[in-house]
């Protein structure tokens, strides 16, 4: 599934990401690394909304492993990790 986040494209595997519409679920800022082919990996909750409830493990969780698209590893970022915002991340399930 492809999922736009601002000027970002990231292809989401997970289910954290997965049907996500509208305003409903949480919000959160994540900062992730990027390698040479796009992927993603040890990504970071910088915050999310609201506080304490699993939206961030579950946007972090969902982003690892996803590559960028190609025509953003056209310009790849020079620290090596980018910062983007998810929207509408779905609650995870109670385990």
């Amino acid at each position: 599934m492809r999922k736009s986040l601002g000027l970002i494209t990231v292809i989401a595997a997970g289910a954290a990401l997965s049907g996500c519409v509208g305003g409903g679920g949480g919000l959160v800022n994540l900062n992730c690394g990027v390698a040479p082919d796009g992927m993603l990996s040890n990504c970071l909750v910088v915050s999310e909304s609201p506080p304490n409830e699993g939206y961030g493990l579950a946007a972090a969780r969902s982003a690892e492993g996803t590559r960028l698209s190609a025509a953003t590893m056209r310009e790849p970022p020079a620290s090596g990790r980018i910062n983007f915002v998810v929207r509408g991340v779905q609650k995870p399930a109670a385990s």
